[in-house]
């Protein structure tokens, strides 16, 4: 099967266009090639992104709108804003959630207004009674945020690796256990930081911890 690259360009400079990389030496030279598209251009056709039924149109014009203020709390409003129409356009969880995490890479905000965000996150998912985050991504969030300061850095780096593989568990198997969330906790870094790797290789969410029990 034949591979293709393509470079979605997010940033807000548009006069920054690349569309190859080209390196040589020694008589060897390399050229690859690649389409762009300019998010930035779809500035001028908005009202196009607001009728579109394309499940990036969203994406794209939270983008946009963040990425043109300076404002923070300007940004937290326009990484909420999706939030609500993608609920209303009856997208499927799966959807919604991948939707979400590009979002939320995206569209960066300050620690205490990214705590503001989470919260409102929660209340509207309690409203709608649909979770948007999967739990283990909340997890790292709230108490990422909060205990990993308190708790130190390795502490708050076992949370960050809790969230990993129990999000890799939920893609996979489709799994959310709260009791397998609570023994990984009891973890330390270094305990979950070779089970992040094999959660991508096992047949079943149970041999998880086969190897451990064996020690």
């Amino acid at each position: 099967m034949d591979v293709v690259s393509l470079a979605v360009l997010a940033d807000d400079r548009a006069g920054v266009r690349p569309t190859g990389y080209q390196r040589g030496g020694w008589g060897c030279e390399v050229a690859f090639r690649f389409p762009t598209v300019k998010l930035l251009d779809w500035q001028r056709r908005w009202s196009e992104l607001e009728q579109s039924s394309n499940i990036c149109a969203v994406v794209v014009m939270a983008q946009i709108r963040a990425k043109a203020s300076r404002d923070a709390r300007d940004r937290k409003a326009w990484k909420f804003r999706p939030v609500p129409l993608l609920y209303d356009r009856g997208y499927d969880r799966a959807v919604i959630l991948e939707l979400f995490r590009v979002i939320d890479w995206m569209i960066r905000l300050p620690e205490a207004l990214e705590r503001e965000f989470l919260g409102e996150l929660h209340a509207f998912e309690e409203e709608k009674a649909m979770p948007f985050i999967a739990p283990a991504e909340r997890l790292w969030k709230w108490q990422g945020f909060e205990q990993g300061r308190q708790e130190g850095r390795e502490e708050g780096e076992a949370l960050g690796l809790v969230a990993s593989i129990v999000n890799i568990l939920e893609m996979r198997f489709g799994l959310q256990d709260a009791g397998l969330v609570s023994r990984l906790r009891r973890l330390t870094a270094d305990e979950l930081r070779p089970l992040v790797r094999r959660t991508l290789e096992i047949p079943a969410p149970e041999a998880l911890f086969v190897e451990q029990s064996g020690h």
